[in-house]
């Protein structure tokens, strides 16, 4: 959490309670990460969980040599402030390489046409243990997905990312599954690809 007096930094969810143990780590390795360096939050300490009611499978998965695995994907700044980077879940390996949905979204939804877009990965067949980069977008009101436009968002895509974060597929919907909360349900377009196999 931030603090209540001293030092705030806007955009961070802040740093560890009093009593916790944080530590960031490699999602494939767990090695805990340099500072700077995004990797899944763990804790542990009295106010976190001991587990899940009756649920043995999520305990296993969640709770490892006594951390929580939070899902969040986090970076630690010099001063010890957290900033939220993606979930694990929605983590993407590309060729090797770790691709946040999150800032590939953020980089393409201040593309003048894009109102939403997911970002999600699918089984690349050429590659086994790769994903590949599909990007499903909803345009704003008044833009239709024409090849112009179509091509405009992958030059800019191209300009603005790297080579392995590039969307390779893209999909143009009228408008995007949401949560009560107005974000865009992924698990949902994922699911549709899941079934699509």
């Amino acid at each position: 959490m931030n603090p209540f007096k001293g030092k705030k930094k806007v955009g961070t969810v802040g740093l560890p309670v009093p009593d916790t143990e944080l530590r960031l780590v490699d999602i494939e390795t767990g090695e805990q990460v340099e500072l700077g360096k995004p990797g899944e939050i763990i804790c542990k300490g009295p106010q976190v969980t001991r587990g899940y009611f009756k649920k043995p499978d999520a305990n296993a998965k969640t709770i490892i040599d006594g951390w929580f695995h939070t899902g969040d994907v986090g970076v630690m700044d010099e001063d010890g402030f957290i900033t939220i980077v993606d979930r694990t879940k929605d983590m993407l390996i590309v060729s090797g390489y770790k691709v946040y949905s999150v800032h590939v979204e953020d980089v393409m939804t201040k593309h003048p046409d894009i109102e939403l877009v997911a970002i999600i990965g699918l089984k690349d067949p050429d590659r086994p243990g790769s994903e590949i980069v599909k990007a499903v977008v909803q345009l704003k009101e008044g833009v239709q997905p024409t090849e112009k436009v179509q091509e405009d968002l992958k030059k800019y895509a191209a300009e603005h990312l790297s080579k392995y974060e590039n969307p390779k597929q893209w999909e143009f919907r009228e408008t995007l599954p949401l949560t009560a909360v107005g974000k865009v349900l992924k698990r949902s377009l994922r699911e549709e690809e899941t079934k699509k196999e």
